[in-house]
């Protein structure tokens, strides 16, 4: 008795996996199948030409918001954000806040890498907002949150910005990747930051 129930066990155990493979098997064929449907919705001539003003909209969507991170960060003097957990020491001026670089014998004008870090922050923030401006009829997008690197260079700041973005039109959708995308800006914000420091100290 005890070694039939063992066989009708490993018999099920079988039909289990058979079913798994059997149930992967097709999941796949599909899967690849509305893939190529996609692919080949997009190739379409009536179609491609919005795909591809759509990805250059991206990318000038990305140009766009760097510039506008460069400009933030130039008005609020290295920030993007005031802090919660550590509130910078500022003056309110409407919308802006202008934080303090000497305060009561304090020496608080933030390094290099916090205003890089702040500058990428801005991007992870906006870039999103910045794509759902982009006119191009029935298209609709799903983002991934975008992550971004900042560099500050002598002439100019750096940006990589990496993230997805589902393209959505009449339910076939395609991705494009924004992957260690540079922007590159030019700007004399390290000089800038060199003579802060000076006229701090």
């Amino acid at each position: 008795m005890k070694r039939g129930r063992e066989k009708k066990a490993q018999i099920t155990i079988f039909i289990i996996i058979a079913i798994i493979i059997i149930v992967g098997v097709v999941l796949f064929y599909f899967t690849n199948q509305k893939k190529q449907a996609s692919q080949e919705y997009f190739l379409q001539e009536s179609i491609k030409p919005g795909l591809i003003a759509v990805q250059s909209g991206i990318m000038e969507c990305a140009k766009e918001t760097s510039k506008k991170a460069l400009e933030i960060i130039g008005l609020q003097g290295g920030y993007y954000k005031n802090l919660k957990k550590d509130p910078i020491k500022s003056a309110e001026l409407e919308t802006l806040f202008i934080p303090y670089y000497y305060y009561q014998g304090q020496y608080l004008m933030p390094s290099k890498e916090i205003i890089e870090n702040q500058l990428s922050l801005y991007i992870n923030d906006n870039l999103e907002n910045r794509i759902n401006e982009i006119k191009q009829p029935d298209f609709s997008f799903l983002y991934e949150k975008p992550t971004t690197s900042t560099k500050i260079n002598e002439k100019n700041v750096d940006f990589t910005i990496n993230q997805n973005i589902k393209i959505e039109k009449s339910s076939y959708t395609t991705t494009y990747e924004l992957k260690d995308h540079k922007v590159i800006i030019d700007s004399e914000l390290d000089g800038i930051l060199n003579l802060a420091s000076f006229l701090t100290e």
